[in-house]
């Protein structure tokens, strides 16, 4: 694809069919990818087997990822854009409209790019399945000249270990945040 895109879908986990744990690391993707190699860059949006949602990108080719990750309960709805150079994690956790989380981050991927649905056990042994629901890819029009805009502000504590960078959102909203307290 190319332009700005954005892919939507409900991440649903089933019960598993096999008689061990599931991984807790294990994942249902939404993703932008720049190549299908291993290595590549990339942003996603995703929903762990334990619940956790985050924001997952790769900024050069054979990086480390790094991501943003959302303390809260397990979204309705997941759904990554990207406009120009800019990608968002919007959810809706029960039924409300879909609405940007305090993820986002700028990384540039050259048209034509991948967008896809992406599955990950964490276990080379196991087989895991992920249902896909409502999965829509949509073309973006282009913001209106003029329209208001809205200010966003977010609070994260970001990790910056050598082979990890993690940033977790504390609190996001579109009153303005002066100070951590």
């Amino acid at each position: 694809m190319s332009g700005d895109v954005a892919l939507t879908a409900e991440i649903r986990f089933p019960p598993v069919s096999y008689h061990h744990p599931p991984d807790p690391h294990r994942k249902g993707i939404l993703m932008f990818r720049q190549s299908l190699d291993s290595g590549g860059i990339y942003a996603d949006a995703v929903v762990h087997g334990s619940g956790m949602t985050a924001l997952q990108y790769r900024r050069e080719r054979g990086a480390n990822s790094e991501d943003i990750e959302l303390n809260v309960e397990v979204p309705q709805v997941v759904r990554i854009e990207k406009r120009g150079d800019a990608f968002t994690l919007y959810l809706s956790m029960k039924g409300e409209p879909l609405h940007p989380v305090g993820a986002s981050i700028a990384l540039h991927l050259s048209a034509p790019f991948y967008v896809g649905l992406g599955v990950v056990s964490h276990d080379a042994d196991t087989v895991d399945r992920v249902e896909f629901r409502q999965v829509h890819v949509q073309g973006l029009p282009p913001l209106t000249k003029g329209a208001p805009l809205v200010r966003y502000s977010t609070l994260r504590t970001i990790q910056t270990e050598d082979q990890y960078r993690r940033a977790m959102v504390i609190r996001s909203g579109t009153a303005p945040m002066q100070s951590a307290n």
